[in-house]
């Protein structure tokens, strides 16, 4: 704000006459820029001289200058009068803070338009004392507390409806105005929802269209029940996101009410529901449900999409649930689907996508044994359906032990050889684990375990126990295999009860000096399932007879010095002379030596032996002795 000081002279017996007529006035005092101000005063003579200064940046003023002057810039501005009477000192008049000049602005209204072409005007602009509407039908109304006007036009011939802003002591009444088109309309058009999708597990999508400049509310109802106002539409958007939507559980349906705000009367859209989908995999299919929806006039189907591909139309609101049969186990299929409307719009849920599994059970394991195979373990199994075996596992544990998987790929779906046990040390225990093409896995099967057998010759007695077996669940006995020296069966002990696990027999001294027994199970449902335990030999303790002498002179009577001895397997003889010297070596027990040194006749007299032997079942011994060569 700038103040000028003027300063009037006039003479001292003028004072009193001056101070009662030095007054001015302006013909406006509030207005835009730019803004003209003419000043007029009731000092008048022939002998008066006036002067002003309208904003302080005058510096040398002549007498008679103009009383107008234009403001060009927003301000509160102070005038000084400056008076001189004929000769006298000037006198001078101010008036502080006499002119305000404001920035011109647009007036802010807005155009809602009602039915029966009629307009409702809003004027929310604050900066202007009053405003004048031109309708641009050649109609007029200045308001100025009431903003709130409306007015009805004789059709529907688009308009331009004009503001202007003014202030009550202007100079120029009008310093902004602002010009909005408008349509009359007979009615209101009603808000067009063209669709929804579910964006996410909580979330929906709404799209719709605003076509008039109305006031839009989103209405939403929840599994059927009352509508309630949810939002106003901002009309310079076509879509909203709407998080929280618990979609799985129930239908959300929507609405757009257009208010006529001129006549108080609403104008409903079309309703749309929207769902989603839960899908879960059953045995041979896939089960694709969803939330009933509300019963509706507009309604027209359900469209079921199967990997993208429109596969079944369901036109009952009440059918909320799809089952996919035709499915391949272990392949992915992808669901959504579409709430159809007949007036053209279509919600669609979210996709949800779900692994297929096999419409059948692992086969079933019917049969299982376990059986001592010489130095290995053979394993015999049977599925009902062995074609659809996709792998195996065999698990295996040791003298009561935890279960382990053996290291093995690629196992036959019938049999199985373990090489890797020690069948004479260790009962062994297997369980068999199925999987097949559609990833189905079998649960625990029974366990079988072999029989380990072991004994022990007490006088003249081989005393046998076994650990039990275990296996055929329909029953089973024990027979105990007496075998010779070439595994054929002299004897069989049956029918064992499975709680029998030892059993003595005697053993004849002057009969065969090896023996070997085996424990066989066999199975009461059929007695073609057996299982053989290990086999043990018995065996008289390992004697060699050497003769006292021998007489080496052809006459085909003791001519060769040799030891006799039954089931060596292992031999090595050495003779030697008195002085320790070995003249003669043999490993059969067939070639003794014939009393030569290097093929000439040895001496007669005391010689000895050494000779190391095993048995069949691995008894070792260690003989030494002397012995005569008589001629």
């Amino acid at each position: 704000m700038r103040i000028i000081r003027i300063i009037f002279f006039v003479s001292i017996s003028l004072f009193c006459l001056t101070k009662t007529y030095a007054q001015f006035e302006a013909d406006v005092t509030k207005g835009c820029a730019p803004l003209t101000v003419t000043l007029s005063s009731n000092v008048t003579g022939t002998d008066v001289k006036i002067k002003y200064d309208f904003d302080g940046s005058e510096t040398d003023l002549t007498f008679g200058d103009a009383n107008t002057h234009t403001y060009t810039e927003p301000g509160i501005y102070s005038i000084y009068q400056i008076i001189q009477i004929g000769n006298n000192s000037a006198t001078e008049e101010k008036k502080e803070s006499f002119i305000e000049v404001l920035e011109p602005e647009v007036p802010q209204f807005e155009v809602v338009p009602c039915s029966g072409f009629t307009a409702k005007i809003n004027i929310t602009d604050v900066y202007y004392d009053f405003y004048v509407i031109d309708f641009g039908d050649g109609t007029t109304e200045t308001v100025s507390g009431n903003k709130l006007v409306t007015h009805t036009y004789a059709d529907g011939t688009a308009q331009d409806i004009i503001v202007k802003g003014g202030f009550t002591d202007g100079g120029n009444d009008f310093c902004g105005e602002r010009t909005q088109s408008f349509t009359p309309q007979l009615t209101i058009n009603p808000g067009i929802i063209q669709g929804a999708v579910v964006v996410s597990e909580d979330t929906i999508e709404l799209s719709y269209e605003l076509p008039d400049n109305v006031t839009y509310v989103l209405q939403e109802n929840v599994g059927g029940n009352n509508f309630f106002d949810l939002m106003e539409l901002n009309p310079d958007f076509n879509s909203t996101q709407l998080p929280g939507r618990d979609v799985k559980s129930d239908a959300y349906c929507y609405r757009i009410i257009t208010r006529d705000e001129c006549n108080n009367t609403e104008v409903v859209s079309d309703d749309v529901c929207v769902v989603d989908i839960e899908v879960t995999a059953g045995k041979g299919e896939n089960v694709v449900i969803w939330p009933n929806l509300p019963v509706s006039a507009n309604f027209e189907k359900v469209n079921v999409y199967v990997d993208n591909v429109l596969t079944e139309e369901i036109t009952n609101t009440n059918q909320n649930e799809f089952t996919h049969s035709d499915v391949t186990c272990n392949v992915d299929y992808c669901y959504y689907i579409e709430v159809v409307y007949s007036s053209g719009v279509i919600t669609q849920s979210s996709e949800q996508c779900v692994t297929a599994q096999s419409a059948f059970d692992i086969p079933e394991l019917t049969e299982l044994n376990a059986s001592v195979e010489g130095e290995n373990i053979a394993l015999s199994y049977l599925f009902a359906d062995e074609k659809r075996i996709q792998t195996l596992e065999i698990y295996r544990a040791e003298n009561g032990g935890d279960f382990e998987k053996l290291p093995f790929e690629d196992i036959d779906f019938t049999s199985f050889t373990d090489t890797t046990v020690n069948v004479n040390a260790n009962q062994y225990c297997y369980r068999i684990f199925a999987t097949d093409f559609c990833d189905n896995a079998s649960s625990d099967s029974l366990a079988v375990c072999t029989v380990l057998l072991s004994g022990e010759k007490v006088d003249d007695s081989n005393e046998l126990s076994w650990t039990s077996f275990e296996g055929f669940p329909f029953g089973f006995s024990y027979t105990v295999e007496i075998m010779d020296e070439q595994g054929n069966i002299l004897e069989e002990v049956d029918g064992l009860a499975r709680n029998v696990l030892s059993y003595s027999d005697f053993n004849d001294p002057d009969e065969s000096t090896i023996i070997s027994y085996r424990i066989k199970v066999v199975a009461d449902h059929d007695n073609s399932q057996i299982s053989y335990s290990n086999t043990i030999v018995f065996i008289d303790e390992l004697v060699l007879e050497a003769p006292e002498a021998f007489t080496p002179n052809n006459d085909g009577l003791n001519d060769t010095f040799y030891l006799r001895g039954q089931l060596i397997t292992d031999y090595q003889l050495s003779v030697f002379t008195r002085w320790g010297e070995l003249i003669f070596s043999s490993n059969s027990l067939e070639n003794g030596w014939d009393g030569t040194i290097n093929g000439k006749e040895a001496p007669a007299g005391p010689y000895s032996y050494v000779v190391k032997a095993k048995d069949l079942i691995g008894n070792e011994t260690e003989q030494k002795g002397l012995f005569m060569l008589i001629r």
